[in-house]
């Protein structure tokens, strides 16, 4: 979920045994909260990454990947090929 609605996802939006990834950041009364509504989606959902605490540091991680390609790429001239720039550990 990432919508920028504060609790837009309720749980009778959900299929029981749903697994919810909460992108969403939103600022209410000056804390950070998701676009799922945590109290809602907790009697449906079998998992539930919320923000903050869940999902956070993947997007921060992604980002910064994503620049360093992207510089790598811009030094080598291949702007077609970003994210075959850097070496994989596989």
């Amino acid at each position: 979920v990432a919508a920028g609605h504060p609790g837009l996802i309720k749980g009778n939006m959900l299929k029981a045994g749903s697994t919810v990834l909460d992108f969403g950041v939103n600022i209410v009364d000056g804390k950070v909260v998701g676009d799922a509504d945590p109290e809602s989606i907790g009697a449906v959902a079998a998992a539930y990454s919320p923000t903050p605490g869940g999902t956070g540091p993947v997007t921060a991680l992604v980002l910064a990947r994503n620049t360093i390609a992207a510089g790598y790429a811009a030094l080598s001239g291949d702007l077609d090929h970003v994210v075959d720039v850097l070496p994989n550990s596989h």
